[in-house]
């Protein structure tokens, strides 16, 4: 009878040794970042598709954090590339235009909206022109409208924030 008790104990403190803690977690985020940013670094029209492929397992495996942080350094390169707010047919262009596509659902829209918003609020953001970004990432004009509201909804979150 001991030994059932025991194997049951065992296998208890085994699952619960196996619970990655807060920091493990943190940690492992920080890694992903790190390594999704070399990666998007490093993006060429040479390696696009492979690059492309293993970003996407990065954020599917990992969640909307790392999508998040894509898109926020998609863009702040984007725009250090040309200081004139519109930014050219660029391979980090082509991955921010499949990363805001990546479904069919509001996911990517919202991460997007999110992350275009906090992104316009930093001081190192250029002046963007929302439309020729919504236009060179090929939304269509419902996608357009999508976003731009959700933009809206991300603006007024940020003031209503502000104001408690």
């Amino acid at each position: 009878m001991s030994s059932a008790t025991d194997f049951t104990h065992s296998s208890t403190s085994l699952r619960l040794a196996q619970q990655p803690t807060d920091f493990q977690l943190g940690t492992l985020t920080r890694i992903v970042k790190a390594q999704v940013i070399l990666l998007a670094t490093n993006l060429t029209q040479d390696n696009y598709s492979k690059i492309n492929v293993q970003i996407k397992t990065l954020i599917d495996t990992h969640g909307q954090v790392i999508r998040q942080h894509l898109v926020r350094f998609l863009l702040v390169h984007i725009y250090k590339q040309d200081t004139s707010g519109k930014p050219g047919d660029t391979p980090p262009l082509l991955l921010l235009k499949e990363t805001v596509q990546a479904t069919s659902d509001s996911t990517p829209f919202t991460t997007f909206a999110e992350t275009l918003c906090a992104f316009c609020k930093s001081d190192s953001a250029p002046l963007v022109d929302l439309e020729y970004l919504l236009s060179t990432l090929g939304l269509d004009a419902f996608q357009q409208f999508a976003l731009s509201s959700l933009l809206l909804l991300s603006g007024k979150q940020s003031i209503t924030d502000q104001e408690h």
